[in-house]
């Protein structure tokens, strides 16, 4: 009788030893599954916003890139349609005061453009952030545009000085932009959260100017 007592005893530890063993596997492969699921997730995230951030430089940059061709495009309208005074100033207006419609149009359209890369900028301060190297190249690209368009409205005189310098500035903040948009992209990669704080950030300091 004692024989068997301790058979049954033996058995009923080998039983609950194997049923632990067996609970404790499924909790583990449970945890991994959650954890290999948290992983991948993350990962999906960052890439998304990876593509984002590329899809939103891109962007900005052919805006930018569009505009400058656009004021290009109504200098030379100026220069075309202007006159030289005695003091080679150019003057954009005729005798009756207005400036000549194709100049008008050229400048009209130049605004407009300017106006659309404005817009596109605020997807850039999003994503990268108002206070990092990328989001203040571009804000900085936007003033030089504005400054651009400024200097053709001048009249009856078009301030070709300040024009060249807004321009050549634009050019200069477009390549620090590209520059610092793409390292960050790249620095991403080695991020677990590329985009943690950014967003936050860009909402507290409200919609760019």
């Amino acid at each position: 009788m004692a024989v068997a007592d301790h058979a049954d005893a033996r058995y009923g530890r080998a039983t609950v030893d194997t049923w632990v063993t067996i609970g404790a596997a499924a909790i583990g492969g449970t945890i991994g599954a959650l954890i290999t699921a948290f992983a991948r997730m993350s990962h999906e995230r960052a890439e998304r916003i990876r593509e984002r951030k590329l899809a939103a430089a891109d962007d900005f940059t052919t805006g930018v890139i569009q505009a400058v061709l656009a004021l290009r495009d109504a200098r030379q309208a100026a220069l075309s349609r202007g006159t030289m005074d005695e003091t080679a100033k150019l003057k954009v207006v005729g005798s009756q005061g207005k400036r000549a419609p194709e100049f008008e149009d050229a400048i009209e359209k130049a605004r407009s453009i300017v106006d659309e890369a404005h817009a596109r900028q605020a997807r850039i301060v999003l994503l990268f952030g108002w206070t990092t190297p990328a989001g203040k190249a571009a804000r900085s690209v936007v003033l030089w545009m504005r400054r651009a368009v400024n200097a053709l409205e001048v009249v009856p005189y078009l301030d070709l000085k300040r024009y060249n310098e807004a321009v050549a500035n634009v050019q200069g903040e477009q390549v620090k932009f590209s520059a610092t948009a793409r390292g960050e992209i790249q620095r991403s990669f080695w991020r677990r959260d590329p985009g943690r704080g950014e967003a936050r950030e860009a909402e507290e300091v409200g919609p760019s100017v």
